[in-house]
């Protein structure tokens, strides 16, 4: 122990005046420690364009998206086919093609049949090299011996 004069001191603890918590300062059941809510996240680019698109633009009093709308159409009318092209995708929906496998109805952009015939010619060309090595082995097994193979 020190020698020589000091103080202590005792603090106490205030009493909770918060009426969400009980005397030991657990929230009391029912009653939210957060009342407010979660603060908002940053605001996205997307939300403040749809923000800005809803202004009105006050030289012509229309809103920006209307104007938008407007100068797409005048370029589409001019022969623009990428301006006409979006203003047909906007309104009727982006082609697709419609197939029936098996029974099963699938309607597929151009683009998505050019990849799944790319990823089918792909595993047509593994397959047949695994037939041609599966081959191979079965002869091999029965004790015939393979000189040399031949593509199909």
């Amino acid at each position: 122990m020190p020698k020589g004069n000091y103080m202590v001191m005792i603090i106490e603890k205030p009493q909770n005046q918060d009426s969400t918590r009980d005397s030991s300062g657990r929230f009391i059941p029912g009653q939210s420690g957060n009342p407010l809510g979660r603060p908002p996240k940053n605001v996205s680019i997307t939300s403040l364009i749809k923000e800005k698109l809803d202004t009105i633009d006050p030289k012509t009093g229309k809103t920006h998206a209307q104007l938008i709308t407007d100068k797409i159409f005048q370029i589409a009318m001019s022969g623009n086919l990428s301006a006409a092209q979006e203003i047909l995708i906007r309104t009727d929906g982006k082609v697709t093609e419609r197939h029936e496998i098996a029974g099963l109805i699938v309607h597929v952009t151009p683009e998505l049949l050019e990849q799944a015939q790319a990823r089918l010619r792909e595993s047509m060309g593994s397959t047949e090299q695994l037939l041609a090595d599966y081959r191979a082995k079965k002869l091999i097994g029965q004790g015939i011996e393979v000189v040399g193979r031949k593509e199909l």
